[in-house]
C-alpha cells in the first residue's frame, strides 16, 4: 500500500485527503473475506499509518508550542525593547506602537495609537516630521529627524501628561507594501544635553579672555584659542604639534621648568609667572595655571590657563622705580638741605667774624681792605646761592621768561675769558677760548643773560674740578646750529653719574665732608635754560682725565645761515 503524504498544518484537510486516499485505494473491500493475507497487511498498514499520524500530531503540538514561545519572545522583544517602535502612515498617524514608546512619551499606548505623531511634537519640529515622511513615502528613501516632545502633549490624550524636555531621534523606512513605514524611536536627551554642554564649553574656551592651551601627555600643543594667537602672534597651525618651548624666552632657569613638570606630573596644579617671547621677539609676562586631564588614573592631556600680566609687571616696576626715585629724591633733598645750610653758614660766619674784626681800631688799612674784600666775596657767594635757589624755583614753577635779543657771541666769550682768567692763573691753569666765526657772523638772537649764565656755570664747574692742566671753551658751527663747549682736564665724572649730575640738588659727592663748595643746582639750571633756548646739553667724560660739556643753540643769524664755518680762532 502506498504511504500517504499527510500535511501537518490542518486536520480538516488531513481528513479530506484521507477519504480521497481511501476511495482511490486499489484494494476492494469485497475481497477482505477471501484475502486474509491482504487483510492482515492492510491492518498493519493502518496501524503504521495511525502511529505516523500520532507522531505528526505530537510534532504539530511541539511546533505550535515552539511557535507560541517564539511569538512570546518576539512580543517581549518588541514591547520592551530599549528603543521605541512605531508604525506610521504618510500623515504621521500612529498605527502601532510598542510599550517602550508609550513609556518614553509618558502616555498610554491605547491613546497613542490612532493619534498623529505631530500632535506630540513641538510646532517648530513638525516640519522635520513632514520632511522625513516625504523622503520615506514619496522617494522611498530612509529618513530620520530629531524632535522635541511637547510639554503639554497630554492634551491630545485626556488625563495624560507627556514627559517634558525630551529629545527623540526617529529613523523610518518604507514597508514592503509601501502603505506604511516602520520607525525606530531613541531617547537622545542626554546626548543632546552633553552636546550642548560641549558646544557651550567649546564656545567658552574659544571666546575666553584668557589664553587657553591644551597639550598631549608629552606636552606637544594640540589646541590654542584665538587669544593665544592675538597675544603671541603665532597661528594654531604654527604651534600645533610644537612644544611650548617655542615661546620660552631663555631667561627662566632650568630648575624652574623642572619644578613645573614635577608638579603637574604628580597630579597637582602648578601656578606661577613666566616670561615668554612672542613671534616678533618681544618679551611678555604670563600668570599661568597648568593641570593634567586624567582618564582612568592616567594623564592624557594638560591644560594651561594664561593671563598676560606684562602691563601689571611694568606698572609694578614703574612703581618700584618711582619709589626708589622718591627715596633718592628725599635723600638728595636731605643732603641738599644739609649742604645748603653749610653753604650759607660758611660765608655768613665769615661775614660775621670779619665784621667783628673790623671793629678793632688797631687794624691797618691793608688788613681792613683785606677783610672787606673777604666780606664782599662771602656776600657774593651767598647771593649766588640765593639766586640759584630762586632760578630753580622759577624753573619748577614754569615762570622763566625768555627775552631774546641780538647777542654778540664772540664779545661775550671774550668777556668771560677776561673775567675768569685771573682765577685760572691763580690755580695755575691755562684758560683759552676758541671761536669759529667772525664777530659779524656770530650775532644771534637769544636770551643773552641766560646764555651767559649757562657758560658761567660750566666754566665755574671746570675751574672747581680741575686741579692742573687746562680749560678751553668756545663753539663750532655744525649743521646750521652752534655747538658750545667747555673742555677741562679735571677729575672727570664716573660713568654711572653722567646723567645724575644734571638732576636738581645732585653732585658727584653729596656728603658734608666734600671739599668743594656749591649747592648742586648749576648744571640742572643750565640744562633747563638750554632746553628753553631750543638746544640740548650733554657731557662726555672719562673719570680721572677730564670732561667735555657741550650744548647746542640755533644759528639764527639771517644773513649768515648759509655760510660755511671758518677756521677756528684761538684766543
Amino acid at each position: 500500500m502506498k504511504k500517504a503524504n499527510l500535511p501537518a498544518d490542518d486536520f480538516s484537510e488531513l481528513r479530506s485527503r484521507a477519504e480521497e486516499f481511501h476511495q482511490n485505494s486499489y484494494i476492494n473491500t469485497t475481497d477482505f473475506s477471501s484475502s486474509p493475507g491482504i487483510m492482515l497487511q492492510m491492518i498493519h498498514e493502518l496501524s503504521v499509518h495511525q502511529i505516523e499520524l500520532k507522531m505528526q500530531q505530537e510534532q504539530l503540538i511541539q511546533s505550535r508550542t515552539e511557535l507560541e514561545e517564539s511569538l512570546q519572545r518576539y512580543t517581549e522583544l518588541y514591547e520592551f525593547a530599549p528603543c521605541g517602535y512605531l508604525t506610521l502612515t504618510h500623515d504621521s498617524t500612529i498605527l502601532q506602537v510598542n510599550l517602550t514608546t508609550a513609556k518614553m512619551f509618558g502616555i498610554q499606548r491605547s491613546l497613542l495609537q490612532g493619534n498623529r505623531l505631530k500632535n506630540f511634537i513641538t510646532p517648530e519640529d513638525c516640519q522635520k516630521i513632514n520632511a522625513m515622511l516625504l523622503d520615506v513615502f514619496s522617494r522611498k528613501e530612509p529618513g530620520y529627524c530629531e524632535v522635541r516632545l511637547l510639554t503639554n502633549a497630554g492634551k491630545h490624550a485626556p488625563n495624560q501628561h507627556a514627559i517634558s524636555g525630551l529629545t527623540m531621534r526617529i529613523d523610518a523606512v518604507i514597508s514592503n507594501d509601501s502603505k506604511e513605514c516602520r520607525a525606530v524611536v531613541v531617547d537622545i536627551t542626554k546626548q543632546v544635553l552633553a552636546d550642548n554642554q560641549l558646544k557651550t564649553l567649546s564656545a567658552a574656551v574659544h571666546q575666553s579672555p584668557s589664553v587657553v592651551v591644551i597639550t598631549d601627555s608629552s606636552g606637544d600643543i594640540q589646541y590654542v584659542n584665538p587669544v593665544f594667537t592675538k597675544l603671541t602672534g603665532y597661528s594654531i597651525n604654527e604651534v600645533r604639534g610644537q612644544n611650548p618651548r617655542i615661546l620660552q624666552s631663555g631667561l627662566m632657569q632650568r630648575s624652574f621648568y623642572e619644578n613645573l613638570w614635577q608638579t603637574i606630573l604628580s597630579g597637582n596644579i602648578w601656578r606661577g609667572e613666566i616670561q615668554n617671547r612672542k613671534k616678533n621677539g618681544d618679551l611678555y609676562w604670563e600668570r599661568i595655571a597648568i593641570s593634567g586631564i586624567v582618564k582612568g588614573a592616567v594623564i592624557t592631556n594638560f591644560v594651561a590657563l594664561k593671563e598676560d600680566i606684562t602691563e601689571q609687571k611694568n606698572n609694578l616696576l614703574a612703581l618700584t622705580e618711582a619709589k626708589v626715585r622718591a627715596e633718592e629724591s628725599d635723600r638728595l633733598k636731605s643732603a641738599f638741605l644739609a649742604n645748603i645750610s653749610h653753604e650759607i653758614r660758611t660765608p655768613m660766619n665769615g661775614i660775621l667774624g670779619l665784621s667783628e674784626l673790623l671793629n678793632d681800631s688797631k687794624l691797618s688799612e691793608e688788613e681792613q681792605s683785606e677783610y672787606i674784600g673777604l666780606i664782599k666775596q662771602s656776600g657774593e657767594r651767598m647771593l649766588n646761592i640765593i639766586n640759584e635757589l630762586i632760578d630753580i624755583s622759577r624753573i619748577e614753577a614754569g615762570e622763566i621768561l625768555m627775552q631774546k635779543i641780538e647777542t654778540p657771541v664772540n664779545q661775550l666769550l671774550h668777556d668771560l675769558l677776561a673775567f675768569f682768567k685771573p682765577e685760572a692763573e691763580k690755580k695755575g691753569l691755562r684758560l683759552s677760548c676758541t671761536t669759529g666765526l667772525s664777530d659779524n657772523e656770530i650775532i644771534i638772537e637769544t636770551d643773552s643773560s641766560k646764555f651767559i649764565q649757562i657758560l658761567t656755570n660750566l666754566i665755574k664747574n671746570a675751574l672747581k674740578f680741575t686741579i692742573s692742566g687746562s680749560i678751553d671753551f668756545g663753539y663750532t658751527n655744525k649743521d646750521r646750529s652752534l655747538e658750545f663747549y667747555v673742555i677741562d682736564s679735571g677729575i672727570g665724572i664716573p660713568t654711572h653719574m653722567k646723567e645724575r649730575i644734571f638732576e636738581r640738588f645732585h653732585q658727584v659727592d653729596n656728603s658734608l665732608t666734600r671739599h668743594l663748595e656749591g649747592a648742586g643746582l648749576g648744571l640742572s639750571i643750565s640744562r633747563a635754560y638750554v632746553t628753553l633756548l631750543g638746544g640740548t646739553l650733554n657731557v662726555e667724560t672719562v673719570e680721572g682725565r677730564g670732561s667735555k660739556f657741550f650744548f647746542t643753540l640755533p644759528y639764527n643769524h639771517p644773513a649768515y645761515l648759509q655760510s660755511e664755518p671758518l677756521s677756528p680762532i684761538i684766543h
